[in-house]
């Protein structure tokens, strides 16, 4: 955990829920794990807000969960949205760094802008509202990951790179070290 995370973010959202009966499982360690764990207390939201730590291998757990949330600041691609998305659950996230892009801009899961505890609360209140609607915007997220960011459809990109590198007719033995001419 850490400031650009946001986890006092996404706290502050749990609170906007209300007295629902969502649980919430932090997954991760840091700086701002004793910040974050202070904040929950002060929130009263202790008995609703689980830390689990540092989690070997938890993308396993990803299919546990209803909606799969990022509150962050800030991002570049995160790896855990992409385990989201491929695990088919719904995601929630911010509008920041490749994220609305890689949720193609709203289609595959629910943006929010950074720093609004009160949206991000509306976009999770929403998925639970509409579960039919969360699944269906799950499912093509899972498409979309098997299709573009999978092994096979990376080392297909790398093969077509490097097809469209070399010269059209092969290199004869005597050419080596010279290039194509």
């Amino acid at each position: 955990m850490s400031k650009e995370k946001a986890p006092d973010v996404l706290l502050r959202a749990i609170k906007c829920l209300g007295q629902s009966e969502i649980e919430t499982l932090l997954i991760g360690d840091g700086r701002e794990m004793g910040p974050t764990a202070q904040l929950a207390s002060d929130l009263g939201l202790c008995s609703r807000v689980h830390f689990a730590g540092a989690v070997p291998e938890a993308s396993k757990l990803m299919k546990a969960f209803d909606v799969f949330v990022i509150s962050s600041h800030t991002e570049g691609l995160p790896m855990v949205l992409l385990e989201a998305m491929g695990a088919g659950v719904p995601v929630v996230a911010t509008a920041v760094g490749e994220i609305p892009e890689v949720l193609d801009r709203g289609r595959l899961g629910i943006l929010t802008p950074p720093g609004e505890p009160e949206r991000l609360a509306d976009a999770m209140r929403g998925v639970l509202r509409d579960l039919s609607g969360a699944a269906e915007r799950a499912a093509r997220a899972q498409q979309h990951v098997a299709d573009h960011y999978a092994i096979d459809s990376w080392v297909d990109q790398i093969l077509r790179a490097y097809q469209a590198a070399l010269p059209s007719k092969p290199l004869r033995p005597t050419d080596r070290g010279r290039g194509p001419s």
